[in-house]
Protein backbone atom coordinates (compact mmCIF):
# COMPACT_ATOMS: atom_id res chain seq x y z
CA UNK A 1 0.00 0.00 0.00
CA UNK A 2 2.76 2.57 1.16
CA UNK A 3 4.59 1.71 -1.89
CA UNK A 4 1.86 2.60 -4.20
CA UNK A 5 1.47 5.82 -2.81
CA UNK A 6 5.14 6.44 -3.08
CA UNK A 7 4.41 5.14 -6.98
CA UNK A 8 1.51 7.44 -7.42
CA UNK A 9 2.16 10.64 -4.76
CA UNK A 10 6.27 11.14 -5.83
CA UNK A 11 5.95 11.53 -9.50
CA UNK A 12 3.08 13.71 -9.33
CA UNK A 13 4.55 15.98 -6.94
CA UNK A 14 7.74 16.24 -9.42
CA UNK A 15 5.41 16.67 -12.08
CA UNK A 16 3.67 19.50 -10.89
CA UNK A 17 6.50 21.17 -9.55
CA UNK A 18 8.25 20.60 -13.08
CA UNK A 19 4.41 21.87 -14.74
CA UNK A 20 4.90 24.89 -12.45
CA UNK A 21 8.38 25.72 -13.75
CA UNK A 22 7.79 25.25 -17.15
CA UNK A 23 4.40 27.20 -17.25
CA UNK A 24 6.63 30.22 -15.05
CA UNK A 25 9.24 29.55 -17.77
CA UNK A 26 6.73 30.25 -20.78
CA UNK A 27 4.22 33.21 -19.05
CA UNK A 28 6.83 34.86 -16.78
CA UNK A 29 7.07 36.16 -12.91
CA UNK A 30 3.13 36.49 -12.30
CA UNK A 31 2.09 33.08 -13.22
CA UNK A 32 4.71 31.73 -10.56
CA UNK A 33 3.94 34.29 -7.99
CA UNK A 34 0.09 33.43 -8.31
CA UNK A 35 0.63 29.85 -8.56
CA UNK A 36 2.39 29.45 -5.38
CA UNK A 37 0.25 31.86 -4.34
CA UNK A 38 -2.82 29.67 -4.85
CA UNK A 39 -0.89 26.59 -3.62
CA UNK A 40 -0.40 27.94 -0.61
CA UNK A 41 -3.83 29.52 0.15
CA UNK A 42 -5.13 25.72 -1.24
CA UNK A 43 -2.78 24.30 0.97
CA UNK A 44 -4.14 26.67 4.54
CA UNK A 45 -7.53 25.45 3.34
CA UNK A 46 -6.63 22.16 3.24
CA UNK A 47 -4.70 21.68 6.62
CA UNK A 48 -7.43 24.29 8.35
CA UNK A 49 -10.66 22.41 6.81
CA UNK A 50 -10.10 18.85 7.04
CA UNK A 51 -9.56 19.07 11.11
CA UNK A 52 -12.79 21.15 11.13
CA UNK A 53 -14.68 18.88 9.04
CA UNK A 54 -13.61 16.18 11.20
CA UNK A 55 -15.12 17.84 14.25
CA UNK A 56 -18.17 18.90 12.61
CA UNK A 57 -19.16 15.44 12.23
CA UNK A 58 -18.18 14.18 15.18
CA UNK A 59 -20.30 16.61 16.90
CA UNK A 60 -23.07 15.94 14.37
CA UNK A 61 -22.57 11.86 15.80
CA UNK A 62 -22.95 12.63 18.87
CA UNK A 63 -25.97 14.58 18.64
CA UNK A 64 -27.54 11.80 16.40
CA UNK A 65 -26.27 8.98 19.08
CA UNK A 66 -28.20 11.48 21.95
CA UNK A 67 -31.38 11.49 19.92
CA UNK A 68 -30.99 7.82 19.58
CA UNK A 69 -30.99 7.69 23.04
CA UNK A 70 -34.03 10.07 23.88
CA UNK A 71 -35.76 7.70 21.12
CA UNK A 72 -34.64 4.59 22.72
CA UNK A 73 -35.74 5.72 27.02
CA UNK A 74 -39.53 7.39 24.85
CA UNK A 75 -40.03 3.15 23.50
CA UNK A 76 -38.89 1.74 26.46
CA UNK A 77 -41.73 4.23 28.83
CA UNK A 78 -43.98 3.35 26.41
CA UNK A 79 -44.18 0.18 26.34
CA UNK A 80 -43.62 0.10 30.43
CA UNK A 81 -46.41 2.08 30.65
CA UNK A 82 -48.64 0.07 28.31
CA UNK A 83 -47.61 -2.93 30.19
CA UNK A 84 -48.43 -1.23 33.51
CA UNK A 85 -51.63 -0.57 32.20
CA UNK A 86 -52.16 -4.13 31.31
CA UNK A 87 -50.98 -5.30 34.63
CA UNK A 88 -53.42 -3.53 37.05
CA UNK A 89 -56.37 -4.31 35.06
CA UNK A 90 -55.47 -8.04 35.77
CA UNK A 91 -54.87 -7.06 39.35
CA UNK A 92 -58.42 -5.60 39.74
CA UNK A 93 -59.73 -8.52 37.70
CA UNK A 94 -58.10 -10.70 40.12
CA UNK A 95 -59.29 -9.03 43.43
CA UNK A 96 -62.28 -9.05 41.76
CA UNK A 97 -62.41 -12.95 40.57
CA UNK A 98 -61.51 -13.58 44.26
CA UNK A 99 -63.56 -11.91 46.06
CA UNK A 100 -66.78 -13.51 43.82
CA UNK A 101 -65.14 -16.59 43.95
CA UNK A 102 -65.51 -16.78 47.78
CA UNK A 103 -69.15 -16.23 47.32
CA UNK A 104 -70.21 -18.48 44.67
CA UNK A 105 -71.21 -21.99 45.20
CA UNK A 106 -68.87 -25.15 43.58
CA UNK A 107 -71.55 -25.20 40.76
CA UNK A 108 -71.18 -21.30 39.95
CA UNK A 109 -67.50 -21.06 39.22
CA UNK A 110 -66.89 -18.68 36.36
CA UNK A 111 -64.00 -18.89 33.86
CA UNK A 112 -61.03 -16.38 34.86
CA UNK A 113 -60.43 -14.22 31.96
CA UNK A 114 -56.80 -12.30 32.09
CA UNK A 115 -55.39 -10.11 29.68
CA UNK A 116 -52.04 -10.82 28.55
CA UNK A 117 -51.95 -9.37 25.22
CA UNK A 118 -50.15 -6.37 25.64
CA UNK A 119 -47.33 -8.57 26.87
CA UNK A 120 -47.40 -11.09 24.08
CA UNK A 121 -47.29 -8.40 21.01
CA UNK A 122 -44.52 -6.56 22.82
CA UNK A 123 -43.14 -9.99 22.93
CA UNK A 124 -43.84 -11.40 19.65
CA UNK A 125 -42.91 -7.96 18.02
CA UNK A 126 -39.58 -7.68 19.57
CA UNK A 127 -40.46 -4.50 21.07
CA UNK A 128 -39.01 -5.64 24.34
CA UNK A 129 -35.80 -4.71 23.23
CA UNK A 130 -35.70 -1.07 24.60
CA UNK A 131 -36.19 -2.69 27.70
CA UNK A 132 -32.55 -3.17 29.06
CA UNK A 133 -32.72 -3.43 32.87
CA UNK A 134 -32.15 -7.83 32.55
CA UNK A 135 -33.84 -7.98 35.96
CA UNK A 136 -36.77 -6.15 35.55
CA UNK A 137 -37.45 -8.15 31.88
CA UNK A 138 -37.27 -11.21 34.07
CA UNK A 139 -39.78 -9.71 36.24
CA UNK A 140 -42.14 -8.93 33.60
CA UNK A 141 -42.08 -12.82 32.38
CA UNK A 142 -42.55 -13.90 36.08
CA UNK A 143 -45.45 -12.50 36.34
CA UNK A 144 -46.92 -13.35 32.98
CA UNK A 145 -46.09 -17.22 33.56
CA UNK A 146 -47.97 -16.61 37.05
CA UNK A 147 -50.58 -14.93 35.33
CA UNK A 148 -51.36 -18.06 32.29
CA UNK A 149 -50.88 -20.41 35.37
CA UNK A 150 -53.78 -19.04 37.10
CA UNK A 151 -55.75 -18.79 34.23
CA UNK A 152 -55.07 -22.29 32.82
CA UNK A 153 -56.10 -23.37 36.64
CA UNK A 154 -59.15 -21.06 36.57
CA UNK A 155 -60.07 -23.13 33.40
CA UNK A 156 -59.30 -26.59 34.51
CA UNK A 157 -61.68 -25.85 37.66
CA UNK A 158 -63.86 -24.52 35.36
CA UNK A 159 -63.82 -28.21 33.05
CA UNK A 160 -63.77 -29.64 36.72
CA UNK A 161 -67.24 -27.96 38.46
CA UNK A 162 -69.03 -28.96 35.02
CA UNK A 163 -67.74 -32.65 34.79
CA UNK A 164 -68.83 -32.81 38.59
CA UNK A 165 -65.91 -34.44 39.92
CA UNK A 166 -65.73 -33.01 43.29
CA UNK A 167 -62.93 -34.18 45.27
CA UNK A 168 -60.62 -32.18 42.44
CA UNK A 169 -62.41 -29.40 42.85
CA UNK A 170 -61.78 -28.17 46.54
CA UNK A 171 -57.54 -28.57 45.63
CA UNK A 172 -58.17 -26.99 42.39
CA UNK A 173 -59.63 -24.40 44.01
CA UNK A 174 -57.28 -23.85 46.81
CA UNK A 175 -54.56 -23.60 44.17
CA UNK A 176 -56.50 -21.10 42.67
CA UNK A 177 -56.85 -18.85 45.46
CA UNK A 178 -53.24 -19.19 46.38
CA UNK A 179 -52.40 -18.31 42.85
CA UNK A 180 -54.62 -15.19 42.75
CA UNK A 181 -52.81 -13.82 46.14
CA UNK A 182 -49.68 -14.58 45.05
CA UNK A 183 -50.44 -12.90 41.24
CA UNK A 184 -51.37 -10.14 43.20
CA UNK A 185 -48.91 -9.15 45.30
CA UNK A 186 -46.20 -9.87 42.76
CA UNK A 187 -48.30 -7.27 40.36
CA UNK A 188 -48.34 -5.02 42.91
CA UNK A 189 -44.22 -4.96 43.47
CA UNK A 190 -43.90 -4.90 39.66
CA UNK A 191 -46.12 -2.19 39.29
CA UNK A 192 -44.18 0.12 41.84
CA UNK A 193 -41.26 -0.63 39.32
CA UNK A 194 -42.85 0.33 36.70
CA UNK A 195 -43.21 4.18 35.53
CA UNK A 196 -46.55 6.12 36.03
CA UNK A 197 -48.25 7.59 33.45
CA UNK A 198 -47.89 11.58 33.16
Amino acid sequence: MVKKVREIYIPSVILLFFGAYMLGRVYGVPFVENFWAGLFATFIGVVLGIPIAFHIHGVQERYRGDLEKIEEEKRKRIILLALRKELEKNRDMLMEYKKNFKDTSTSEILILVIRDETWRAFSDGGELEWIKDIELLEDLANVYFIIRTISISSERLHDYCIARIRQSIESQRSELIDGIGKAYNTINELCKELPQSS
